[in-house]
């Protein structure tokens, strides 16, 4: 089974709409993106529970923030909480936790600046 195959099976329904990348990024090479995503400042990301990103939407205008945009479940559902990313927004609806927001940021940062010289 390839990779293509094995990630076609994996659930969705996490779904967050956040600030494009400025260059590429690694995941980018397998997630399934649409052919002119690269072309929007805003991309709407399916992703397993797990956070594996399956498809990437690109969607007109800029967003500044990453945000939630659908969960599989409900609030009361625990197995939902998606491994800490998403958590209850205490109005009976989910947002994503601060965990949930430092992992897109994560995925969306392409640029690694060069580790400085060490001096003997």
């Amino acid at each position: 089974m390839s990779l293509q195959e094995c990630l076609n099976t994996q659930p969705g329904g996490l779904v967050v709409e956040m600030p494009a990348p400025t260059g590429r990024a690694e995941w980018m090479l397998w997630a399934q993106a649409e052919e002119n995503c690269m072309e929007n400042d805003t991309w709407q990301v399916e992703m397993t529970p797990w956070a594996l990103p399956l498809k990437i939407r690109g969607l007109p205008g800029r967003t500044e923030e990453t945000k939630l945009i659908s969960v599989p479940g409900r609030p009361n559902e625990g197995k939902y909480y998606c491994r800490g990313l998403v958590e209850a927004d205490g109005k009976g609806g989910m947002r994503l936790s601060k965990f949930g927001r430092q992992t897109m940021e994560m995925m969306v940062f392409t640029d690694i600046p060069a580790a400085p010289a060490v001096s003997p």
